[in-house]
């Protein structure tokens, strides 16, 4: 009896196996062998960073439909954004998301699961990222905009003399790293985390990216962190996501205790006293300590990741930088006049550039998954069963030949129309252009959409314009532009583009800069 009840757990492996392979609703659907018979792939490929690139091969291998785990799809088309995403899609976020409530006991409003409690909390959010809230905070960002610039100059930890007037060498991503924590520390808890200015706090750039890679990888499979097996696994992962716990609740509470003596309105000011108009909610303790989680670590990377791809981009093509340079330079007289306003919506140039970082470099470059509701879901006029998991894979399709001309080619004119009375090429004929709004899908959209999107765009603006207003910029010695993948599997990349890493949010490396400026700093 116990020589047979040892094969019970390989009888039933083998039965689950032969189930997933051969009986399962998805079964036809092609896809890795691997894949289809465990998501110890997905959670692999999460640990180490590359996910978005294996679906990415994995939908030029298969095509637009792609099975990638027991029970999930992963589509490459246009038209399943809406279904799958839209406000009529009969799908809900997927137990994916359950991680984050596990860890900090609260879901956040990027989190939660339940439709209707994800519209009260949204409905007390939104008021904090319209235009007239961000113009109120936005003097944080000039701020820590202007110490920015002061450090790309800043020679004193530098171990060689300036040249030609020629700043020291900076990895960009780093240093757009602590100016955009200290921006969102400042504009959710009216206090900077100190990052431009001490290498003491720096470390809670990696602490998060570090939390967010654990609660990536634990994610595809929940039953780790319910049995604990994280801690076996992903030692150090798991310490990262419970020093990350640790350190957000603290900020949260510090900001609630310091409410009274807050004298310029947060972010944080409108959360707490916010109720939703309909039903009166307001935010828990637990909650808010979850949401800040959220709004400190996961509005933050998107600016670091936009702006260090864009500069990388724009080295790579120095018709692209001359164009917005000149851009910038005619349009702006004072480096003051750079803000938000008409003027800076008017360049035109500017925002093609960012949404072409966006496209290629998005700051979520996976595959945000959704669970099929009772009565199942329609993708692509094909029916998928309830408890289904979808999605579409932001970075393939977004890279999908299907859609874009020379997919892996900055080109911002993509997103600006021509004149009537020229002749466009074949990025600005009109139907590649429509083609072109209808797979981007780097903010996500329907009811789900990022509330963060006109934030990313104006805070993205203001930077990299008073940036490339002030300094001739340049690539430092050693950086030859080329892709060096963090964690990933380089073979797959394509060689111009900026190396993500991909921890839900997107990690990035570089560019190694120089800066030499133009005016003295303002």
């Amino acid at each position: 009896m116990w020589s047979y009840a040892a094969f019970l757990p390989l009888i039933y492996i083998l039965f689950l196996a032969i189930y997933r392979l051969t009986l399962h609703p998805l079964r036809k659907h092609p896809g890795p062998i691997l894949s289809k018979l465990t998501d110890w792939v997905n959670v692999y490929h999460s640990w180490k960073g590359d996910r978005y690139l294996v679906l990415t091969r994995l939908h030029k291998q298969y095509g637009p439909v792609v099975r990638f785990g027991p029970n999930r799809i992963s589509f490459c088309t246009a038209s399943s954004l809406q279904d799958i995403y839209g406000f009529r899609a009969n799908t809900r976020k997927a137990d994916w998301y359950r991680i984050w409530e596990m860890l900090f006991g609260a879901a956040s409003t990027a989190t939660i699961i339940d439709r209707q409690s994800h519209a009260k909390r949204k409905r007390i959010l939104q008021s904090s990222f319209t235009e007239p809230a961000l113009k109120d905070v936005e003097h944080v960002l000039l701020k820590n905009t202007a110490e920015f610039c002061r450090n790309l100059l800043d020679d004193t930890d530098a171990s060689s003399p300036r040249a030609n007037g020629w700043g020291p060498a900076r990895n960009l991503s780093l240093i757009v790293g602590y100016m955009t924590f200290d921006t969102m520390g400042e504009m959710v808890f009216s206090k900077s985390f100190g990052m431009q200015h001490s290498p003491k706090f720096r470390g809670f750039l990696g602490l998060s990216m570090d939390a967010l890679r654990g609660l990536n990888a634990t994610a595809f499979m929940p039953l780790l962190l319910k049995l604990k097996l994280h801690i076996l696994l992903f030692s150090e992962l798991n310490d990262g996501m419970q020093r990350y716990k640790k350190y957000c609740a603290e900020q949260s509470d510090d900001r609630i205790k310091r409410s009274a003596q807050i004298e310029n309105k947060d972010i944080w000011t409108r959360v707490i006293a916010g109720k939703d108009s309909i039903t009166g909610h307001s935010f828990t303790a637990e909650d808010l300590q979850s949401e800040a989680a959220i709004l400190v670590s996961v509005a933050s990377h998107p600016m670091r990741i936009t702006v260090s791809a864009l500069t990388h981009y724009l080295l790579n093509n120095p018709e692209c930088m001359e164009k917005l340079v000149q851009e910038l330079r005619s349009r702006f007289e004072k480096l003051d006049d750079i803000r938000m306003g008409e003027a800076l919506k008017s360049c035109t140039y500017l925002r093609a550039c960012i949404t072409e970082t966006l496209r290629l470099s998005p700051s979520i470059p996976g595959i945000p998954l959704r669970t099929a509701r009772k009565g199942g879901v329609v993708v692509d006029d094909e029916v998928f069963p309830e408890g289904t998991d979808v999605g579409v894979a932001t970075y393939a399709l977004q890279h999908s030949e299907d859609y874009f001309p020379d997919p892996y080619a900055f080109i911002p004119e993509r997103w600006i129309p021509v004149a009537s009375s020229e002749r466009p090429s074949k990025y600005q004929a009109e139907e590649a252009q429509k083609k072109a709004k209808q797979a981007f899908c780097a903010f996500s959209l329907g009811p789900d959409g990022c509330l963060g999107k006109t934030m990313v765009y104006h805070q993205a603006s203001v930077i990299a314009a008073r940036m490339l207003w002030m300094f001739e910029i340049r690539r430092a010695e050693g950086d030859d532009g080329e892709s060096k993948r963090i964690g990933a599997a380089k073979e797959w990349a394509f060689a111009g583009e900026y190396p993500l890493n991909d921890k839900f949010a997107a990690e990035g490396d570089g560019p190694w800069i120089q800066a030499r400026q133009r005016v003295v700093c303002e």
